[in-house]
């Protein structure tokens, strides 16, 4: 999996993901949150991408999303898996 790290004592599991449920979770797109952090939103891809993360960034991202809580720790959904024919029928409909 991947985990990004923000300081030596916090692992965050997936922030990507994370953020972008939050978002959703909020009603906003990313683009929304990018600019509530006061960055681009290539910026904000960049950050919940790199393995390693500042504490400056972590905390704008926290405060862009409402304040540290259970969004941060709480399970992360399952997906389910996806077969390579599953994968070339969306494809196909997505192309037509």
């Amino acid at each position: 999996m991947c985990h990004v790290v923000t300081t030596v004592d916090r692992v965050v599991d997936r922030l990507r993901l994370r953020v972008e449920l939050r978002a959703a979770e909020l009603g906003i797109s990313l683009r929304e949150m990018a600019r509530r952090m006061g960055v681009s939103h290539a910026r904000l891809h960049t950050l919940c991408a790199r393995p390693g993360i500042s504490r400056e960034a972590f905390a704008k991202i926290v405060a862009a999303a409402g304040g540290e809580g259970e969004w941060l720790t709480r399970p992360l959904p399952q997906l389910q898996p996806m077969t390579a024919e599953k994968m070339r029928a969306a494809l196909r409909r997505k192309i037509r």
